[in-house]
């Protein structure tokens, strides 16, 4: 069942099931291989585990400061942000952490995988665009942000901010009961890859795998 909290500000929710949305996401979790997980702050997904749409960039927070009618726009660091979306040719912006990183804003921490084509960009100078954009502005420096220092490659090292342009995604919880239950008994900690994570899915679910929903 799909909460109302499911519809975000970005992004819509096309389906929300645990044990089917594990199962159909299996082999996008296992191509990333021992990439360094990536993860997103969310409330409302009831079942743990959803597919999801991304919304346009104009739906989303930097798309707030680019739209002149929105009481976030802000010329100067709208021609900032417009800059990254150009040198990058973004179309869809998730805000995503890396790794065991936490903004503790946005509820649960959900894995987050990316459908089909992606792109990764981030910054080792920048921990939230938004509110590093705003500080340099706040202390006359929007001139010296290092818009430059941003890469569009998988992220390394001590990254917090990442933002993935992708069109479809699926998050899911480690939090899912089946799963809990799972690694207590095999004694497995919270996943730090894309392998740990497909391992610890693909045993949960084996059980469950020739179920028909």
């Amino acid at each position: 069942m799909i909460q109302l909290l499911d519809l975000l500000k970005e992004d819509i929710i096309e389906k929300a099931t645990s044990i089917p949305t594990i199962l159909e996401s299996l082999p996008i979790i296992k191509s990333l291989g021992d990439k360094t997980l990536l993860t997103r702050e969310f409330k409302g997904i009831r079942m743990g585990a959803a597919k999801i749409t991304a919304g346009p960039i104009e739906k989303g927070r930097i798309g707030n400061v680019l739209n002149p009618q929105s009481p976030a726009y802000q010329s100067d660091i709208a021609d900032l942000f417009q800059s990254l979306i150009d040198k990058f040719g973004l179309n869809h912006i998730i805000y995503c952490s890396h790794g065991d990183v936490r903004f503790l804003l946005g509820g649960d921490q959900y894995c987050m995988v990316p459908i089909g084509e992606y792109k990764t960009v981030w910054s080792p100078q920048i921990k939230d665009i938004y509110a590093d954009a705003s500080r340099y502005k706040k202390e006359n420096k929007l001139n010296q942000f290092p818009i430059d220092s941003y890469q569009d490659s998988w992220p390394t090292g001590n990254v917090n901010e990442v933002l993935v342009d992708c069109s479809e995604y699926y998050l899911i919880t480690t939090k899912i009961p089946i799963v809990q239950k799972y690694m207590k008994v095999n004694g497995i900690e919270k996943p730090k890859t894309y392998n740990e994570l497909y391992n610890i899915l693909e045993g949960s679910v084996e059980p469950y795998k020739n179920e028909v929903y």
